[in-house]
Parts: C-alpha cells; sequence; structure tokens
C-alpha cells in the first residue's frame, strides 16, 4: 500500500513561523568574554560560524529526494546488519533467583547540585508537597475550566506568542542554547516520509525536526499533552511513528505523573494504567522481535524516599504494565544479536540479566559483573555495541555524586574492566546526570558524560592504560583536541544514523543547553539547531521576582534560568533572547531609566550583580551571607537616586549602585523583620514616587511585612498578611504593581497550602480584597505562582499558575482560562504585565519549559459597578 504523507496544518504552521524568526536573527555578534562562572573550559577562538539551517537539515533530518528511504529498508537493513554479526557465543545464562532490593536510603548532598543542602533542600520542598496524585486532580480540574471567550467577542481579539526561537549566544554559535533536553531518538516518521530527530525536553515536552521547504524547524508534538509534559524518558515506535509514549518525571528535576500513550502522532494523549507509577523514569525500550512489548525503567523520588522503582513491561505497547522488577534501576538494554537477552543498571547491585525476553531479571553472573564493584554504585548508564554485541560499557556513578567508573566487559556483561584513567567529569553530578553511547559501527568509538564529557575511538584496545581520551574542554590524553559539548549536564549521546548520511562523523549531545552537533572528526561542535524554534527554557523555578520588565523601554525584558544563566529579552522587531551571564540566573531587574542596566542574582555558587550597560558583571555581595536564589532590586522610582537593595535573614540592606561595601540596613538593627528564625525569601519594592514601600515574605510563612516611608534606616516592619485563615502549608508570595497608576496596589498569592490564596490591596496592605472567587470550587489545588492586574482597570487581573494563565474581568469574581496560544498545560511560573510607555498593555510570561511568551491585553468590560 502506498504511504501518503498527510500535513497536520496545526503542526506544521506553527513551526514555519518559528523558524521563519530564526533566520531573520540577522547577523551574529563577535564573540566576548566569556563568564568566568561557566563550567565549560572552553578552547580555541577560530570557531565555526553558525551553520545555516538547510545545512543543518541535512545534519539531522533525511531528505526526501535524493535521501529517500523507507521504514521497511530501514528496518531491513537493521535485521541484516544483527545477522551478519560474527557474535561469540553468549556464556551460558545464570538464573539463580534474586531478591528484590530495597531502595538505597541517601540524601542529596551539597556535590550534587553545587548547592549547599539547606538551600537545596529548599528547593525541592515544593515538590515534595505538591504530591502527584494532587497534581493530577489539578490538571483535571483545569481541563473543565471555563475557556476564554470565542474571537469576535469582547475578549480573545488576540493570543498568546513565544519570544524568540532559542537562546542566542553572543560568544559563537556552537554555544547557543535553549533548556535542558532529556533524551533524542531518530525514526522513520510516517507523516514527512522520512527519516527525523525527536527530542524529549525537561518540562517542555515532545519535539520533532521538519524540513519544510527550506527551513528545518522544531516543531510541537506534545502540546495536547493533559498534563506538565516534564519527560524523563520517551518512545517512537520505529514500526509506526503515529505510537508514542512519553513517561513524565525527570530524575533530579521534577517529579512526573505516570506514563502517557497516543496513537496519533501527538494529536491526543491519555494516561495508562501504569499505577503505581514511578515518580521519576528513566529509560523506555522497544522490542527488535516485537514492536508492541516495550520495557520501562522507573525511578524513585529526587530524594530517594520509599518510592516505587524498577522495571515495569507491557506487550500492547504501554496500554497495560506490569511490574517484573522491584528496586533501584536506572538503565536498560536489549542485546542486539540475542534479542531474548535484556542487560540493566541497578543501583547496589551492578548489573542485571534477563534471558526470557525481559520478563524477568536476575544479577548477572550471579552477583551482578565480576569486577564491577557494584555495591558501591548509585547510578549506571549502560550501551551496547551493535557492531560488536559482546562488548558492553557502562558509566556508574558511587554516593556522593561521583564517578565509580567507566567499564567495559567483552564477555556481554559478565565480567568487567575499568577503563577511564580517573574521574574528570563528574563534578558530583555522577547521581543526577549521566549518559554513555558507543558508535553501532566501531566497539571501540564512546561516548560519556555527567557534568562534563569525554570520548575515545580506542575503547576497546586491550590495554585500558592505551586507550586516550579526548577529555572535557582542552584536556586530552595526547590523542588530540578535548570536546566541547557545548554546555555541560549531559543526558543522552545519539549518532546520526546512516539514513541520514552514510559513514557521517556526527554525534547528537542533549544536555542542560539543549541540543548540539558534534563532529569528532573535526573537534567541533555546533549550538545552531537550538536556535530552530525549540523554546524549552526553564524559568527559574522558585521564589518569584525572576522576570523583570523595563519601565523606560518596555521592549525589554529580564529573565532568570535554569542551568543557563540570565536572559535579555528583546520583544521588539529582533524577537531575541540572549544569554547574558552563565550558571543559573534567579531573581532579576531593570533600572527604570535605562534598559540596559541589569541586576541579578545568577552564578553556580549565587552571586548578587550588576551590570550596567553591557559592562560585565560585578558581584556586590561583600559580607552579607547568599540565600538561595538571592536577588538584587533596583530602585524603581528613579527620583530616589541609583540605588539598589537586597536581603539576608531578617533585613533589607541599600546600596547606591558601585562596587564599594557599604551596605546599609533599611530597617534598622533593633527591628529585624518578623520573629526569630524568620528567612526573607522575597524582596517587591513599590513604585512610589511619594516614599518608599518595601515588601518581604518569608520561608515557610504566610506573612507578609510591609516598610513604609522614609528614610532609608528607620522603615520599620509591619505585619500586613491579608486574613487567610488556617494554611496547611504556611507560603506566601507579593507581587508589588510596576506602573505608576498602582503606587501602593499589592498582590498576595500562594501555592503550597490549602486552601491555597489570591488577594488584592489598593493601600499597600492595610485592607484587603480576596479575588479568588469560583477558583475556590474550580481550581482548588493550583499553585497560583504570580498575579498581576491592569493598572487602568483592576477588574482585570491575570493569574500565572502551574497549569496555566487565568484571567478575570470582574475583580476576581470569576475566572476563566486565558490560553489562546499556548499549550493545553504550561506551568508559568512568572507573569509581568508591561503598561508604562507601552503601546498598548501587554502581557509576557516565562514558563518551566516552554521559554517565554507574550501577549497583547485584548478588550473586555468596562469598569464594572
Amino acid at each position: 500500500m502506498q504511504h501518503i504523507s498527510v500535513f497536520r496544518p496545526s503542526r506544521i504552521v506553527s513551526g514555519l513561523l518559528i523558524a521563519s524568526m530564526t533566520l531573520g536573527q540577522g547577523v551574529f555578534a563577535q564573540p566576548s568574554e566569556q563568564d568566568k562562572s561557566t563550567r565549560i573550559q572552553r578552547q580555541g577562538s577560530d570557531r565555526p560560524s553558525i551553520t545555516p539551517a538547510e545545512d543543518i537539515a541535512e545534519m539531522l533530518i533525511g531528505n526526501t529526494h535524493d535521501k529517500a528511504v523507507s521504514r521497511r529498508d530501514l528496518l531491513e537493513e537493521r535485521k541484516a546488519r544483527q545477522r551478519s554479526i560474527a557474535a561469540p557465543p553468549r556464556p551460558k545464562a545464570d538464573f539463580a533467583p534474586m531478591e528484590p532490593i530495597a531502595p538505597a536510603q541517601r540524601m542529596w548532598t551539597e556535590q550534587d547540585l553545587f548547592e549547599d543542602p539547606e538551600q537545596l533542600a529548599e528547593l525541592w520542598r515544593h515538590e515534595q508537597e505538591h504530591p502527584s496524585d494532587r497534581r493530577l486532580r489539578n490538571y483535571q480540574a483545569f481541563a473543565g475550566m471555563p475557556k476564554e471567550p470565542d474571537a469576535g467577542t469582547k475578549v480573545a481579539q488576540s493570543q498568546w506568542q513565544p519570544i524568540g526561537a532559542g537562546i542566542f549566544e553572543p560568544a559563537g554559535s556552537q554555544w547557543h542554547k535553549t533548556g535542558r533536553i532529556r533524551a533524542s531518538q531518530y525514526v522513520y516518521d510516517d507523516e514527512l516520509g522520512y527519516t527525523t530527530l525527536y527530542v524529549a525536553s525537561s518540562g517542555g515536552g515532545l519535539f520533532r525536526l521538519v524540513n519544510f521547504l527550506f527551513f528545518a524547524m522544531w516543531q510541537p508534538v506534545s502540546d495536547n499533552f493533559p498534563a506538565e509534559p516534564m519527560v524523563g524518558a520517551f518512545l517512537v515506535d520505529e514500526t509506526d511513528s503515529d505510537r508514542i509514549l512519553v513517561a513524565t518525571g525527570d530524575y533530579g528535576r521534577r517529579w512526573g505523573t505516570g506514563l502517557y500513550r497516543s496513537l496519533d502522532g501527538g494529536d491526543s494523549w491519555h494516561r495508562t494504567s501504569l499505577d503505581p507509577a514511578p515518580l521519576n523514569s528513566f529509560r523506555i525500550v522497544q522490542d527488535s522481535t516485537n514492536p508492541n512489548v516495550v520495557l520501562l525503567v522507573g525511578a524513585k523520588a529526587v530524594f530517594d524516599a520509599p518510592q516505587v522503582s524498577g522495571i515495569w513491561r507491557s506487550e500492547n505497547f504501554g496500554g497495560s504494565w506490569t511490574q517484573i522488577y522491584n528496586g533501584p534501576v536506572s538503565d536498560l538494554k536489549q542485546d542486539p544479536a540475542f534479542p531474548q537477552f535484556w542487560l540493566a543498571g541497578a543501583s547496589g547491585v551492578g548489573v542485571l540479566e534477563s534471558s526470557d525476553g525481559g520478563r524477568s531479571f536476575h544479577a548477572i553472573n550471579g552477583n551482578g559483573g565480576t569486577g564491577l564493584g557494584g555495591a558501591n554504585t548509585e547510578r549506571i548508564n549502560y550501551t551496547i555495541s551493535e557492531s560488536h554485541p559482546n562488548y558492553h560499557y557502562l558509566l556508574a556513578g558511587a554516593p556522593g555524586g561521583v564517578m565509580h567508573g567507566i567499564f567495559r566487559s567483552t564477555n556481554y556483561g559478565y565480567t568487567w574492566t575499568r577503563i577511564d584513567q580517573g574521574d574528570t567529569i563528574s563534578w558530583g553530578l555522577a547521581t543526577s546526570t549521566g549518559a554513555i553511547a558507543v558508535d553501532p559501527d566501531d566497539p571501540g568509538r564512546l561516548f560519556v558524560g555527567m557534568g562534563g564529557a569525554q570520548w575515545t575511538d580506542n575503547a576497546d584496545t586491550a590495554n585500558p592504560a592505551d586507550i586516550c581520551w579526548h577529555l572535557n574542554g582542552a584536556g586530552s590524553s595526547g590523542c588530540g583536541p578535548g570536546i566541547d559539548g557545548g554546555h555541560p549536564d549531559f543526558h543522552s549521546f545519539t549518532f546520526v544514523p546512516d539514513a541520514i548520511d552514510p559513514d557521517n562523523t556526527r554525534v547528537v549531545i542533549t544536555n542542560d543547553g539543549g541540543v548540539y552537533i558534534y563532529d569528532w572528526s573535526t573537534h567541533t561542535v555546533d549550538g545552531s539547531a537550538n536556535l530552530m524554534g525549540l523554546n524549552v527554557g526553564q524559568h527559574w523555578p522558585t521564589y518569584h521576582g525572576t522576570l523583570a520588565s523595563s519601565h523606560s523601554d518596555p521592549d525589554i525584558a529580564l529573565a532568570g534560568t535554569f542551568d543557563n544563566g540570565v536572559v535579555r529579552i528583546d520583544v521588539g522587531a529582533g524577537q531575541k533572547v540572549v544569554a547574558i551571564s552563565g550558571g543559573d540566573g534567579s531573581k532579576v531587574n531593570i533600572s527604570p531609566d535605562d534598559s540596559d542596566d541589569f541586576f541579578a542574582g545568577y552564578g553556580l555558587g549565587w552571586r548578587r550583580a550588576f551590570n550596567l550597560d553591557g559592562t560585565g558583571w560585578r558581584t556586590i555581595d561583600c559580607s552579607l551571607m547568599i540565600p538561595m536564589a538571592p536577588g538584587i532590586q533596583a530602585d524603581t522610582t528613579p527620583s530616589f537616586g541609583h540605588w539598589m537593595y537586597t536581603y539576608e535573614n531578617r533585613d533589607v540592606w541599600a546600596k547606591q549602585v558601585n562596587t564599594t561595601c557599604d551596605w546599609q540596613r533599611v530597617n534598622p538593627s533593633s527591628s529585624p523583620i518578623g520573629p526569630e528564625g524568620f528567612r526573607i525569601q522575597q524582596l517587591e519594592q513599590a513604585v512610589n514616587s511619594r516614599e518608599y514601600i518595601f515588601y518581604t515574605t518569608g520561608i515557610g510563612s504566610k506573612d507578609l511585612y510591609v516598610m513604609q516611608g522614609a528614610p532609608i534606616g528607620t522603615l520599620t516592619p509591619e505585619l500586613r498578611t491579608p486574613p487567610t485563615g488556617y494554611m496547611s502549608i504556611p507560603d506566601a508570595s507579593a507581587f508589588a504593581d510596576r506602573s505608576l497608576l498602582q503606587p501602593e496596589t499589592i498582590y498576595y498569592t500562594s501555592d503550597l497550602g490549602s486552601p491555597i490564596q489570591a488577594w488584592l490591596s489598593t493601600n499597600a496592605g492595610d485592607t484587603w480584597q480576596n479575588v479568588r472567587g469560583n477558583l475556590a470550587t474550580l481550581l482548588p489545588d493550583a499553585r497560583y505562582r504570580e498575579m498581576v492586574g491592569n493598572p487602568s482597570n483592576l477588574n482585570q487581573l491575570f493569574m500565572a499558575t502551574d497549569v496555566g494563565v487565568l484571567r478575570s474581568d470582574d475583580r476576581g469574581a470569576t475566572w476563566y482560562k486565558y490560553m489562546n496560544g499556548l499549550p493545553a498545560v504550561i506551568d508559568a511560573m512568572s507573569i509581568e504585565l508591561v503598561f508604562d510607555n507601552a503601546a498598548e498593555p501587554t502581557l509576557y510570561i516565562g514558563s518551566f519549559g516552554r521559554g517565554w511568551w507574550k501577549r497583547v491585553i485584548d478588550d473586555a468590560p468596562a469598569e464594572a459597578p
């Protein structure tokens, strides 16, 4: 039967618009000095310029004309390759029974994410206190909420539009970025009619690369996902690309809500019967002999709490599941020559083996693999050579985030030899990151990555001491240049298949920066694919104030991101998002009278810093303690002078914008904020030219403290918390109105405890109005992250939540979904309303996993009586 390619307009057109914006970026800037906090040791200055989009298309996706290849041809080629393998006989299978493995108890350490343990605990506190069952109820309730009015009515004259097409890196095209990409897969796509690349983002869902006319562009596949698409693993059926499985939960990042299946190429999704579902997922593998059989590796919670872990098996492509192994497992592979054998990496054991087609697993060789030292393993990434399937490799992490070793087996995993020459890649991240892959055509070409990366083309050399590694950055062992993977923290390596380009020398790398193409023959990397509409930036997830717009130039905004520093957003003609720092980016601010003066918390160890007119960041912590994701506020009113403000523990501090360490208290030392033990998590300053107004909220507290008056140093904190009543988990955030029209308007929300709160005050918190309205019954489990109002009409309120954006036109009495143009579910972390000096009032949102979006506020009913 002849295959007819039917293009889904909604999926193609959106990608075309994004690709058009990408190619319109213009001339790329000259390299500038890199942020000193970056974890990549970048070498050389003669880097290649950005690869044109049509060249990227040839590198990553099949051509439908001169290189057209059918799926049948690809599968027959693979089977022929497997039949031709001169594989040594496997050792006799060990069927020794094994007791289920109890989950190892371990808390995260400082090395895991380069954070203080106490700060790390605060970061994940939100996830622990917002379990999966509550999130599922939230998604279901959101789906049933009232939609915004149809086009032609007073509302819905506009829709949300993505900002930019990735994160532009001024220092060079090899370092362009977008956000954390968890995994990738090449597959023959029935709809497109050629082999293409699919990638899964951590929070943004699934994308495929489409060659449309003269453009290559990323096209979202999971925008109809009924839950947050926090992808831990995914699988596109190699025999029918309309069949897709997505397992949610990215270990070390955020818990998931189970496994979802699509049978129509992502047009619709349904949660499967994987109950109880693991909170995180590592791998989904399809049986090469039966496409309906798939196996899933599920993981524990972030903090290794006693949760469901192990291996699940489905015989109807994910329709139903059976758990076949109970214990911590982190990777899974099928033997390409003897497909009845499966291998898995198991924490505290080493290697598990199945010799019955993946129906049961036991410790290989009775001990998890001789020479491996499996008892000291925490996480294992596993790979098998297709051309020489007796060659197995694994990358093992140990407790504490260090590397246990890189190991090789030449007898199918029964005995192991360590082949690395020391830990140069873990960077304390060996349990939260990990990737390993061997070239399908060459058992000696091996890539491994954790925090850093290294590779070799003689991993099969008999004497491990003779293996020459290209180390991360400029380092090597005498075999040539090191590897630049584009960005730290590696999650997968995928060799570009012959179906794309026979005998090519490229590998697709995914990491916390996005997608990078590394050529091992030229030792070059290209990040251009990140600027082709792959909008999966992760807005910083906790402690509000990570999105700020400019008063003087409403087209300019600043945002803090997870993994990719602080970015400058230009929503004018350029539509560009530009990286302006390294590390992580947290709270940000822009000077009210100069859109090129930036203030932020950023970096790996968190620093308070400012950057004037692009002259570089200057840290200004001085002797102040550094809390989790600290921030600096620029004075919101130019008439007060060029000042900035920050906080530590129970005090707010102020100083003029310079590098002198002369911080002074805003509140008297005799009047600290809050009771003993109170710790500030948020500082807001009102746009008020008459007097100072500072708002502070605390970690694990529902209280709001206000300091109002003048001068600096005499402002006494007053408790002005709304009458919330009982909250199961005390939590609060407050947001000062950013416009000159509302100098004393403050918005108050919470996103953890029950009942969730939403309040409005127009007199700096002296009195409050409850604006939760019908959300109390329609969406009681949502996380109300941030609320803003239209300064010219406070009946119009807008809410950023963990499921999407809401709007009210009657001052909070009734709310509806304000989602036209957005994915079905999007975690809107921050919302900013640009009003002063703006041609039209415009909303910006920063999301966790789908980047940044804007929308002009459309018409609505006039002031309510």
